[in-house]
């Protein structure tokens, strides 16, 4: 008699969780590293777009920062859109 093994796999958003957290420090250490690298081969061109590089950074730092400012849950948004409560 074979025994099968029944494996029980977590739901998808979990499993990428789960996932990330066991292995962020090595994306980021790839990911600093290879930012390093393309700095070193690329310096002419990371000069020539500092400027347009700068307006878009400071334009998703703004968007990461405001929701908090302002304190808005977007946990709570899926329930504002069915409902007239507010989002905060």
């Amino acid at each position: 008699m074979d025994v099968v093994p029944t494996h029980h796999t977590p739901p998808t958003g979990a499993a990428l969780v789960h996932h990330l957290r066991d292995r962020l420090f090595w994306y980021a250490l790839a990911a600093m590293g290879g930012g390093w690298l393309l700095g070193m081969l690329g310096a002419a061109q990371a000069k020539a777009w500092a400027p347009a590089l700068a307006a878009v950074m400071n334009v998703l730092v703004f968007l990461m920062i405001f929701p908090m400012m302002i304190g808005l849950n977007f946990a709570s948004c899926p329930r504002c859109s069915s409902s007239r409560a507010r989002c905060c």
